[in-house]
Parts: C-alpha cells; structure tokens; sequence
C-alpha cells in the first residue's frame, strides 16, 4: 500500500495514494506497518537546465522528448489555465513551460509534472501513483475528479525538487 508524505503547509500525512483516499478519513483507519510512501518530483525539478553544445536541455533525463509541443498533449489551457492563454500558439514545448518562470504559477505545470511522473514511476523508493496514461485521463475528464486529483497531486506527491 502507497501513502501519502505530510503535504505542502502540513497537510495531514499517511492517507492513501489515491483520489478518494486522499478524501477518506475511514479509509486511512487501518494501515499496514510495511505501507510505503509515493511521491513524486515538483515542476521544478523536472525544469532544471544544463548547456549542452550551447543549447539549454533538462539536467536529467525526461521520459519522453522534451521538446514536445504543449499542444500535442495539454489542450484545455484556454478555459483551465489563463496564465498560458495565447503562448501555446508559439511553439511552446513542455520544457519551456517547466524551465520558464513566467509560467511557475501556471496549472498546466503542475499536469505535465504529473505526466513525467506517470511516465517515469516517481522517486526511487517513491513510486508515483498514477501512470501516465492515467494523468491524462484525469486531464482530460470534465468531473470533479479532475480538480481532485489535481489537488492531490500538488498537496501531496510533488515532494522532491
């Protein structure tokens, strides 16, 4: 079983790694001693440089290239994210958004870290919850869940920079 580490401003620790477990006080009651704990990396982490052959690239490696286009993959910016409203029509890949400061507040930082995350497993001895597959899926899901997850994923599983 996954749990989750104390949250950003001391959210409460040890609730399951999930949606609905994140909501659920009965459900947290009974765990298990040898419950290990998911994470995953913060935006920022995942937006650090280094200069090769006088290009800026990611200081490690992402699991999928990292000059994929945002549109490719995150599509609902204008009505979810107005702080990338109109940037996308530039060309603007998903290390830009992560490397960029004027896009650290912006939500759709947020989801394409949860993306990587998906995509790579999380931490070592922090495995990431959701698959990549899954992050789009909430992505891309008109319900509440989605603002939960989201709320999840920033509270929770961004835990190493």
């Amino acid at each position: 079983m996954l749990l989750t580490p104390t949250g950003k401003g001391g959210e409460e620790a040890g609730l399951r790694c999930s949606v609905s477990g994140m909501q659920s006080k009965v459900a947290n009651s009974r765990i298990p001693s040898d419950a290990r704990t998911c994470g995953g990396y913060s935006p920022g982490w995942w937006g650090q440089e280094a200069e090769n052959n006088g290009k800026i690239v990611p200081r490690r490696t992402w699991p999928i290239d990292y000059k994929t286009k945002c549109t490719s993959l995150f599509t609902r910016y204008a009505t979810d994210d107005p702080g990338m409203s109109g940037l996308f029509t530039n060309g603007v890949t998903l290390f830009d958004v992560m490397r960029k400061s004027e896009f650290a507040s912006t939500k759709t930082r947020h989801w394409i870290g949860a993306y990587l995350n998906g995509l790579s497993g999380g931490v070592p001895g922090f495995p990431f919850p959701y698959s990549g597959a899954e992050v789009m899926k909430f992505y891309n899901t008109m319900d509440q869940k989605r603002d939960q997850f989201y709320a999840l994923v920033v509270t929770y599983l961004e835990i190493h920079n």
